[in-house]
């Protein structure tokens, strides 16, 4: 169980630690590629979006259609 471990628990510490000081091994992205992730975030949502959309119309045709006739 890793609440009995120390191993474990001191190598949280020392992780955060690391990134207290800010030494962390991650790159800095560029505004390019900030861009082109924020872009293909909003388009991944839009797309989201637009499957429930398109899931409450055919919803809303079934309901007028089939059910209350």
């Amino acid at each position: 169980m890793p609440w009995h471990d120390k191993r474990i628990r001191r190598e949280k510490k020392e992780q955060q630690r690391v990134i207290a000081a800010g030494q962390t091994d991650r790159e800095q992205m560029t505004k390019a590629e900030a861009r082109q992730f924020t872009f293909h975030a909003i388009l991944a949502g839009m797309l989201i979006a637009l499957v429930f959309s398109a899931a409450w119309v055919l919803f809303i045709l079934f309901c007028t259609q089939v059910w209350f006739r």
